[in-house]
């Protein structure tokens, strides 16, 4: 990238004839916002668009607000020149901050069990303000009318100021974990109705406003792990590519595995490339291949996958086909289909969305070689109020006939959402017990979720009865769930976690409650340790230990979120031991 250029007053604003001039002696000859455009502004009774050549006037110790609709970006004390790196001021500037306010996402975040997977949602003991400032990042670039930060973000040109003037809080997951706001069905959807191509690395926002600021920040790549309380022994190699991006895994034991990755430019992996030498003697003895297209948006087209033995014959080959909505980011059909087997059946996949681009039905139908429907494995139907679910109906097919539903219906309150659950057979009649889940919330936190399971329909009799209560440090970490059953006041069991200064340090599973001593009288414990830089060192899942460079990497930025993704995935370090699954 360009840095110099972001240095320049690129983008000077904004609309001086709009809503008045100076207020009296103290006026300022005007700011100039250098970097971006198209956004609006506020300045006391002032507002208008950040526009190209123009500046806004000012007086000594006003805030101006930028926006995007309703949207607050950042409110700063006026100056004569603006940049996006006063959008966020409070940017960490070493590794050890970096790393620790990634983990933040995670620590802060509790998932919400009320709502299906594929649209779920997340409540927050406290904002994870660098994931928060990654996702309006990613935003902002996206909307960029060249996708070339190098020269400024117009967001003039797309004329977006007036395309989002409803955009507000719950438009998009804004305080979602960075890895999964590309994802997210509510982003999606924004997407798909916008035409707006949000797909990129997951590191590219960060590390462009960090350009932009001017911060490098420098870090050590960690190469590899050890299981040393594992039989046979295990050691792990990794190598990242120019990009920060994990380039290639080795897991050494009784075998050995290569795993190597390619990526397109959006970030996405288009190949894993998987090798087995059973016997650690250097030949292969199978592989596995998976490959995958993705359309601009960031829909996936095509996944194959190839799986060969030792002398190179395929032995399985799975293909999908997708066809994107619009060929946007939506993914209206999908076949999957086995290539060794021209005579196998096969599944297909169809979606349906409303106008605001949400999921509305889902099917699951298989068919033979010749294409005759054999079933419709499962029917989803999905509705929507004000844009929050309403209902979620499953229905189930025994062959072609309809066997039985499931009808969860969902309230919400000022602080809390409810939802009810009921099984039917195919004459309606309820089938079995039915529930109802209630999470309640302060202050945008999750403090509570109640749940009734009932013998028949709702508000029948009471079968059952579960509590979890959630507490939170001063940060807004989660430090405890702890788990109730039929109105028993000595807790069944509570999850513990603690935290150090570079994040969670321990898990803590208590047991077996004694209600005279107040206390629990059995547990286990998993603890995590990390260096001066913040970098975790051990973590008790997999009994891994790791290993970091002597060198630092050419883009630590970069390089610290695709850590972020790898380290995850090796020790499970996302917290997620209060997700009980009732229903």
């Amino acid at each position: 990238m360009n840095t110099k250029l972001l240095t320049l007053s690129l983008i000077s604003c904004a609309l001086a004839a709009c809503s008045g001039g100076s207020d009296g002696g103290s006026s300022k000859p005007g700011i100039k916002v250098n970097g971006i455009s198209g956004i609006n502004y506020q300045i006391g009774e002032r507002s208008g668009v950040v526009t190209d050549g123009q500046a806004i006037p000012y007086s000594a110790g006003e805030q101006i607000s930028f926006k995007l609709g309703e949207l607050t970006l950042a409110t700063v004390t006026a100056k004569d020149s603006i940049t996006l790196a006063d959008f966020f001021p409070a940017l960490p500037t070493t590794a050890a901050e970096f790393r620790t306010q990634l983990r933040m996402g995670y620590d802060q975040s509790e998932k919400l069990l009320s709502l299906p997977n594929g649209l779920k949602e997340y409540s927050y003991g406290a904002t994870p303000v660098l994931h928060r400032t990654s996702n309006l990042m990613q935003l902002l670039l996206a909307m960029d009318n060249d996708r070339n930060p190098d020269n400024g973000l117009d967001l003039a040109s797309g004329n977006w100021a007036s395309k989002l003037s409803g955009f507000n809080e719950d438009t998009l997951p804004l305080n979602i974990d960075l890895r999964e706001f590309a994802k997210h069905y509510r982003t999606r959807a924004f997407s798909q109705v916008q035409t707006l191509l949000l797909a990129m690395d997951i590191s590219a926002p960060l590390s462009t406003l960090y350009q932009v600021a001017g911060i490098t920040i420098a870090a050590k790549a960690v190469t590899g792990y050890t299981q040393p309380n594992v039989t046979p022994g295990t050691v792990g190699e990794f190598v990242f590519n120019d990009n920060m991006q994990l380039e290639s895994e080795k897991k050494i034991t009784s075998n050995t595995v290569t795993t190597s990755y390619t990526y397109d430019s959006n970030g996405n992996i288009t190949r894993e490339f998987i090798e087995t030498d059973l016997s650690n003697n250097g030949s292969i003895d199978s592989s596995r291949e998976y490959s995958r297209t993705y359309s601009d948006f960031g829909a996936s087209l095509t996944y194959d996958r190839k799986d060969r033995d030792l002398n190179g014959d395929l032995t399985r080959h799975d293909r999908t086909e997708s066809v994107a909505l619009d060929n946007k980011r939506q993914v209206a059909r999908s076949v999957s289909t086995n290539q060794l087997d021209n005579t196998a059946n096969y599944d297909v996949y169809l979606y349906e969305f409303n106008s605001d681009g949400l999921q509305t039905q889902q099917n699951y139908e298989e068919y033979d070689s010749s294409d005759t429907l054999l079933r419709e494995l499962n029917q989803r139907n999905y509705s929507y109020a004000d844009g929050k679910l309403s209902q979620a109906v499953s229905n189930s097919y025994s062959g072609s006939s309809f066997s039985s539903s499931t009808t969860q219906s969902y309230t919400y309150g000022d602080n809390t959402i409810t939802v009810e659950g009921v099984y039917r057979n195919a004459s309606n009649e309820v089938l079995g017990e039915s529930y109802r889940y209630v999470e309640n919330f302060s202050a945008g936190r999750l403090t509570k979720a109640d749940y009734t399971m009932f013998s028949g329909d709702i508000g029948s009799t009471v079968n059952e009865t579960k509590t979890i209560q959630y507490a939170y440090d001063d940060q807004g970490r989660l430090t405890s769930c702890t788990w109730y059953e039929n109105d028993n006041p000595a807790p069944y069991q509570r999850n513990r976690f603690e935290y150090g200064p570079y994040g969670m340090t321990k898990k803590v599973l208590q047991e077996t409650y004694n209600l005279e001593n107040q206390s629990f009288q059995s547990g286990s414990e998993k603890a995590f340790t990390y260096g001066d830089s913040g970098e975790l060192l051990t973590e008790p899942t997999n009994n891994n230990s790791f290993s970091y460079s002597s060198e630092n990497v050419v883009n630590g930025v970069a390089y610290l979120i695709h850590e972020m993704k790898l380290l995850d995935q090796k020790s499970n370090r996302k917290n997620d031991s209060c997700y009980f699954f009732w229903f």
